[in-house]
C-alpha cells in the first residue's frame, strides 16, 4: 500500500469486516500518523480477524523517507 498515506490499516479494517479469514495489515509510524482518525475507527468496530501491526521506522516513507517524531521524544 506504499502511497495511500496512512489507509492501509482502513483497507485492512474493511477487509476484516467483510470476511472471516484473519487479516494482517502492517503499517509504519508515519501511515498511521498521516490517518491518526482510523484508530478509533477500529476500535469502536471490532474485528476478532483484524491485526494492525504497526512498525516504528521513525520515517514517513510514501513522500521520501522524511523523519517522523516517533523516533525522538514522543
Amino acid at each position: 500500500m506504499l502511497g495511500t498515506m496512512g489507509l492501509s490499516s482502513s483497507i485492512g479494517l474493511g477487509l476484516a469486516l467483510a470476511q472471516d479469514k484473519t487479516v494482517i495489515s502492517i503499517d509504519g509510524d508515519g501511515s498511521v500518523l498521516t490517518n491518526l482518525g482510523t484508530l478509533p475507527t477500529i476500535a469502536n468496530n471490532v474485528a476478532d480477524n483484524y491485526i494492525l501491526l504497526i512498525i516504528d521506522n521513525g520515517s514517513y516513507g510514501s513522500t521520501g523517507d522524511q523523519p517522523t517524531y516517533a523516533g525522538k521524544k514522543t
